[in-house]
């Protein structure tokens, strides 16, 4: 039997729940505030957190809320979760962020999946 998985323990997993809570309850003030403060200042060039909370909330009107279904890799830095929305749609993201303190978004990525 495999050993329990913690999230607590991981930086990256923190941040994935929190975006997630944040999503799931469709607060846009608190997901751009903290898109704003978690996310590295390279990401944030990219897709200022205005405009990603608006992708957040465009998918969250198609899927609905969503959840963390398995934890695939889950280390301090990285995480890859199969997550599952409102309407069935699965899928897979990836986050990374910094080994340093204050541990910022790095790497976020999601990918359609077939299980």
């Amino acid at each position: 039997m495999s050993e329990p998985v913690n999230p607590g323990k991981s930086q990256a997993a923190m941040r994935l729940i929190a975006q997630t809570t944040f999503y799931n309850r469709g607060d846009q003030a608190r997901l751009i505030q903290f898109i704003a403060d978690a996310y590295a200042p390279e990401l944030l060039e990219q897709q200022p957190p205005i405009a990603k909370a608006a992708a957040f909330a465009q998918m969250r009107h198609l899927l609905g809320k969503t959840r963390i279904k398995r934890w695939i890799v889950m280390n301090e830095h990285d995480v890859v979760a199969r997550m599952e929305a409102e309407n069935g749609t699965r899928f897979v993201v990836e986050l990374k962020c910094m080994d340093d303190y204050p541990h910022k978004i790095i790497y976020f990525m999601q990918h359609p999946s077939s299980s």
